[in-house]
């Protein structure tokens, strides 16, 4: 989901099983290179340091279901020429397989009355979190926005790193690059379990890497699904010493269907690495300000959580009211969905449009300084499973 105002062909993988879809798939993306080359001066692809992930069984949400790259590492290829990343995806079978296992799932819904600790991660917002602070992290109604879970573990750590994010425009890169660095600064941080005896296979990060969002007729879900691969990719590069990426799920753009999204929301469980389609029943804490954030012109992701305190942070920020708005609010709901979603035709317009109401109705009325006082942050902490209470907005709290 994104509303109006946010921004919101070929993939070669050494593949070493003689079976004769895998030897069609090589041979097919060998000739597409081997032409690209004989037209260009520079070559179509760009090798990246993202790995193929392994096929597995991971039905069973009880068994750790970390992917890791099978033994003899095959690297993930992108287009160097602009072509659309999902229709170079295809011809890797194993990442096939794997959106494929994704996909074929009911969504799993939780709400406040979810017997697992949630942590919900609305649009345009961050969050990284350990299984110690909750068992499932998710966020939902992304159409052409992507959801990126990235989960890191390492010799040093006991307990795995987890980062969400909601991403609905191309401007993010310094943001998940800091993400990025969040996951190198955990696992490098922890003094009491570093050792010299530690080998460099031990020193390295293991991470996963989960996509989802988009779909075949979105040329505004191709835009960021292109920029998030190659960045990926980038980022895998450049931090090959330190961490092993592993693209482990990808389901973007046509890969997550062709006229609507077949998943719009993606979730993980803390503990297992396990990932499902996910949906959020009811409003998520705070979500009409949390969304109101969506209206105002944003250059960074809003980071909601930390590893390191287990709360729900709204940073302040600055509204008002506007003609406009009011004007929208008198809209019937066709009316609203058609002038505010970049998708209306696929949005679940009954969800969309409450959520919508609620933020505009919110930035008519509250000033933001009655909101955030003294330019105070809003904190919530969680009081039981699933429910949070506003705590006071001093430094203590965070």
């Amino acid at each position: 989901m994104v509303i109006a105002n946010s921004d919101s062909c070929n993939t070669l993988v050494s593949l070493d099983d003689g079976s004769p879809k895998q030897q069609q798939q090589q041979e097919h993306g060998l000739q597409l290179l081997n032409s690209s080359i004989l037209c260009d001066d520079e070559p179509s692809f760009v090798r990246t340091d993202l790995l193929v992930p392994t096929v597995y069984d991971d039905d069973d949400d009880e068994v750790d279901s970390f992917c890791v790259a099978p033994k003899q590492q095959q690297h993930i290829f992108l287009p160097a020429d602009g072509s659309p990343v999902d229709q170079s995806l295809r011809y890797v079978e194993n990442l096939m397989d794997r959106a494929d296992q994704v996909t074929l799932e009911k969504p799993r819904m939780f709400s406040s009355k979810s017997q697992q600790r949630v942590l919900y991660v609305a649009q345009g917002e961050v969050a990284h979190a350990t299984p110690s602070q909750c068992d499932v992290i998710l966020s939902d109604r992304a159409t052409t926005c992507h959801i990126l879970v990235l989960r890191s573990s390492s010799a040093n750590r006991s307990q795995p790193l987890v980062t969400l994010t909601h991403i609905d425009s191309t401007s993010y890169g310094e943001c998940i690059r800091g993400c990025i660095r969040e996951h190198k600064a955990y696992h490098e941080g922890n003094e009491e379990k570093k050792s010299d005896m530690l080998s460099f296979d031990d020193d390295l990060i293991d991470m996963d890497v989960h996509v989802l969002g988009g779909y075949g007729d979105s040329t505004e879900a191709r835009d960021i699904s292109n920029h998030l691969m190659h960045l990926l990719g980038s980022i895998s590069v450049e931090e090959r010493n330190s961490i092993c990426m592993t693209l482990a799920t990808c389901v973007v753009s046509s890969m997550n269907g062709s006229c609507a999204p077949v998943g719009r929301g993606l979730g993980m469980n803390m503990s297992t690495g396990h990932v499902f389609l996910a949906g959020y029943e009811g409003d998520p804490t705070a979500s009409a300000l949390r969304s109101a954030r969506l209206w105002q012109e944003r250059t960074a992701l809003s980071l909601v959580h930390t590893h390191t305190c287990d709360y729900v942070v709204v940073e302040p920020f600055s509204y008002k009211a506007q003609p406009t708005f009011g004007l929208l609010l008198k809209l019937d709901d066709a009316t609203l969905l058609q002038y505010t979603s970049t998708s209306p035709d696929v949005e679940d317009a009954k969800d969309f449009c409450h959520g919508v109401r609620a933020s505009l109705k919110l930035i008519q009325t509250v000033p933001c300084n009655k909101i955030f006082t003294n330019g105070r942050p809003i904190i919530f902490e969680r009081k039981s499973l699933n429910q949070w209470r506003l705590v006071q907005t001093n430094s203590d709290a965070r």
